[in-house]
Order: C-alpha cells, then structure tokens, then sequence
C-alpha cells in the first residue's frame, strides 16, 4: 500500500490471517469429526457454512492487505464485493433456517444474526473509506478482522464441542 503508516498494521495483518486459516481448519477437522451429527441436525450445515464464510472473509481480507504496491482506494475496491458477498450469503442461510423453523430458541437466531452482522458490517464500512481513501479505514477493517475472529471462535465452539453434547 502506498499509505506509509499502513506499513505498522502489517503485522496485524499477518497475524489475523494465520489465525483465520488455523480456525478455518479448525471448523475443517470439527466438521469432519461430527459430519454425521452435522448432516443430522436442521440447519447445522448452514451453521457451517456461515463459520467457513466468515472465516474465509477474515483470512481473505487480511491476505488483501498484505500485498505490495496497492493503493488504499484499490484495497477498498477489492474487499467490497467480498465483504458484501459474506454479508448477503449468511443473512440469506440465516433465513432460511428460521423460516424452517431450525432454531430452538429465538435467542440462538438473534445471537447468529448479531455475530454475524457485527463482523461484516465494519469491513463494508472499512471497504467503503478505503476506497475513499478515508485513514479511518485501518480502525474500522481491524475491528472487522477481530469480530470475523470472534464469530469465527463461537461457530468452531459449537461445531467441535458442543454439538457432541
């Protein structure tokens, strides 16, 4: 990037996306150790799906900013369409699932929906000042690679322990 100062995020970069790929295999190895409980309880699958989403946008992102030479305005251009695509992907699995009826409880669709919109809201947010080359950017796009982390961590949770229960 040509910004000089995103040069000390550089680590933080680095560090989040090898903490997405190791979590992204994480919610791998959960999968498959517990496919057949995975494949037998409603909308499960799209719990799944929405952690691999959520993860992949984490490590993605990350990976986007570490490549040389790019512009702030071309880094905003580039993780736009894949903030969004993660953002519209889960609220559609989300809706469909409670339209199903998968969830118990209405708390456990409200807490998917928060996790969910709390990571990927920030990084459109992010993608939009970066392509404005806005320096609030760097703020808004770690609060978004920290939540991604976060709701990555409560889906893996789930998948590894307490779908055994």
């Amino acid at each position: 990037m040509q910004d000089a100062d995103w040069s000390s995020w550089l680590n933080f970069y680095s560090a989040t996306a090898s903490a997405s790929a190791a979590m992204t295999g994480l919610v791998f190895v959960g999968l498959s150790l517990n496919l057949t409980r995975v494949l037998a309880i409603p909308g499960m699958v799209a719990r799944c799906g929405e952690a691999i989403m959520l993860l992949g946008l984490a490590l993605l992102v990350s990976l986007k900013c570490l490549i040389p030479g790019q512009t702030l305005a071309s880094l905003g251009w580039s993780i736009g369409p894949i903030a969004v695509a993660t953002w519209v992907l889960p609220v559609l699995l989300q809706w469909w699932s409670f339209r199903k009826r998968h969830f118990r409880r209405y708390i456990h669709i409200l807490v998917r929906l928060g996790l969910h919109q709390s990571a990927t809201l920030p990084m459109i947010i992010a993608s939009v000042l970066l392509a404005s080359s806005h320096g609030d950017a760097r703020y808004w796009l770690a609060d978004g690679l920290l939540l991604t982390l976060i709701g990555g961590m409560v889906s893996a949770w789930v998948l590894v322990v307490e779908i055994v229960r």
